[in-house]
């Protein structure tokens, strides 16, 4: 039969495990609840490690920045900013990891994995938010850089596969344009760093390459 939705029970987060009991589907979710879907009563309920009595163990940091103001740590499906005048730690949901990250005039940008898109947190929102979206075969960002002078982040990422990619980004409007493979097929473009207008992108292979592109 045809495949239908019948329940979000964790927006941006994926569901790792799936059991059945009775009517019950019962799920693991990557951002580490549980949640029960009951197919008698389409009814959802999610449960976190503290509302089980249990104790969440210290995650293995993603990606860190420190800023004048505040330390940003990314986890699992989380980023957690540290406020260095309090020492307050607040921790927020994201929908993977965020695995390279760049402070922008105060706003962190993070570029997360595996859902392949850029969100940004600023200091005076509570949340972080979703700026916009890679191309989704490029799951795994490697690194993240901001050029001042014309106001653009770029990012380096890989399929994991065969194929990388750098992508030059609007901070403020989202777009996105991509240049495919820019050290060939071989190698990974990865470290990136920029000087005025020239993008300097290192690759990983056993013969790196490092090219310049204005």
């Amino acid at each position: 039969g045809d495949l239908r939705r019948v329940a979000v029970p964790v927006p941006m987060s994926e569901t790792r495990e799936l059991f059945l009991r009775g009517t019950l589907v019962i799920g693991a979710s990557a951002d580490g609840s549980v949640w029960t879907f009951d197919r008698g009563d389409d009814t959802v309920q999610r449960h976190t490690p503290t509302d089980l009595g249990l104790v969440s163990r210290a995650q293995k940091p993603q990606s860190v920045l420190a800023t004048d103001t505040h330390t940003d740590v990314g986890g699992s499906f989380s980023i957690t900013r540290h406020d260095r005048s309090s020492s307050v730690a607040t921790t927020r949901f994201v929908p993977g990891e965020p695995k390279a990250m760049v402070d922008v005039h105060g706003t962190s940008f993070m570029a997360i994995y595996p859902i392949a898109e850029i969100w940004s947190w600023a200091p005076s929102e509570d949340h972080p938010r979703r700026v916009t979206q890679l191309p989704n075969d490029q799951l795994r960002p490697i690194d993240l850089v901001y050029a001042d002078r014309i106001d653009a982040l770029a990012v380096s990422t890989t399929d994991d596969r065969d194929h990388s990619a750098v992508h030059t980004i609007d901070p403020v409007t989202g777009r996105v344009d991509t240049m495919f493979d820019p050290l060939g097929l071989g190698q990974t473009a990865s470290g990136l760093h920029i000087s005025g207008t020239t993008l300097y992108v290192g690759g990983s292979s056993n013969e790196p390459d490092v090219a310049a592109f204005d």
